[in-house]
């Protein structure tokens, strides 16, 4: 039987929390954009940062042209109901991907380079071939050596 995904794709806002005060200071961030593929067994997820950033922090940061500024690949990883190494922590909040139960994940930053690649050559479908073997690389026992993309 052949196991049924659900595609989501989210976006987190960009955001300007500079303060002068160093403890209440939590910088700028861009835009984040998130795929996730959700199986019975877990999901994976990649993660990339565009270069949509807000614009009190273009106009008061950036002096390139709001171009030049480029989206950064930032990690691929998972959820899982069960742990996958020995000492594995479980998460303390309830994940979201798995029915709001509790969850072990990993992630992996060099990765996402690959992944990013990927979006850039073949849109979301190569995003999606890659989630997809990724998650059978982790949730099923035919692991290989390397992810089938």
């Amino acid at each position: 039987m052949k196991e049924r995904f659900k595609k989501l794709v989210e976006f987190s806002p960009a955001f300007d929390k500079r303060n002068s005060d160093p403890k209440k200071n939590y910088g700028i961030g861009s835009v984040r954009i998130r795929f996730t593929l959700i199986g019975e067994l877990g999901a994976v997820y990649f993660i990339m940062s565009s270069n949509f950033y807000t614009e009190s922090v273009i106009k008061d940061n950036f002096t390139k042209p709001f171009g030049e500024w480029q989206p950064l690949p930032l990690q691929v990883g998972y959820h899982s109901p069960y742990p996958h190494f020995e000492g594995q922590s479980i998460c303390k909040s309830k994940c979201q991907y798995l029915n709001n139960k509790p969850c072990y994940s990993d992630c992996s930053f060099l990765q996402a380079d690959k992944v990013y690649q990927l979006l850039l050559s073949d849109g979301d479908k190569g995003v999606w071939k890659y989630l997809t073997s990724f998650y059978k690389y982790i949730f099923t026992n035919s692991k290989e050596k390397e992810i089938n993309i």
